[in-house]
């Protein structure tokens, strides 16, 4: 008798490779948790009212799989947004644009619009005789116009005094750094006696011909250097 044969196949197994298995998972979750704390932290110092910070981050966190379920993003109708600081900053903005338009309105003042505030210049001879830091009779006048716009604004006074580049003579001050700084003193010295601002709203600076408004070519030039400039500053 003949015996049957039986043939066998051989099949090959695929295994996968030892050792990598998910591990890229575990990268992958790092990254994800990653991203949504930096999201969050976004959130967090936004404008957004917290009742919003915490919508968006459960959110977030859903469509990335964390966290458990919550109501959809919808604002209740007892949460109101948070004032926009945006359009209080423009509010401002517009304020204090006004006020320098009036400012410079006033007889022998210029006024800008400076970062944070309102820069306000008065020439030497508005104020002083050449060479001295004693302010002259008509300056008070002119001050004191100014002095309802300064109360009312309520900002920090930065009083800078400016000569040009010829020496002083040798006086009572050995410099132009000596003599600006003693008519910024004298400015501010008024505007705290006679104008009532409260001192510590106040103080004095002299720079001497180191900050020119334009070159001290000619005669003209200088006259505009020697000056005296106001910054105000508000508060946010």
């Amino acid at each position: 008798m003949h015996r049957r044969r039986f043939k066998y196949k051989k099949t090959a197994v695929v295994t996968e490779p030892t050792g990598i298995g998910g591990r890229w998972i575990v990268t992958f979750n790092d990254m994800i948790t990653l991203i949504l704390t930096f999201l969050v932290l976004i959130l967090s110092m936004s404008d957004m009212d917290k009742a919003s910070i915490d919508q968006v981050s459960q959110s977030v966190s859903e469509a990335f799989g964390i966290g458990g379920v919550r109501a959809p993003l919808v604002l209740p109708r007892t949460v109101q947004p948070s004032v926009d600081r945006g359009q209080i900053q423009a509010d401002r903005n517009a304020e204090i644009s006004g006020m320098a338009v009036k400012i410079a309105s006033l007889p022998g003042m210029e006024a800008r619009m400076s970062p944070g505030g309102i820069q306000v210049t008065l020439s030497e001879k508005v104020l002083f005789d050449p060479g001295s830091d004693v302010l002259a009779a008509d300056s008070g006048r002119v001050l004191m116009s100014l002095v309802p716009f300064l109360l009312k604004a309520g900002a920090f006074i930065t009083v800078e005094g400016h000569t040009d580049n010829r020496p002083v003579d040798k006086g009572r001050f050995p410099s132009n750094w000596e003599l600006s700084t003693a008519r910024a003193v004298s400015v501010v010295s008024f505007l705290e006696k006679e104008g009532g601002i409260p001192p510590e709203r106040l103080s004095a600076v002299g720079y001497g011909d180191t900050r020119p408004r334009i070159g001290n070519d000619h005669a003209r030039a200088r006259q505009i250097n020697r000056r005296v400039e106001m910054n105000l500053k508000f508060q946010k």
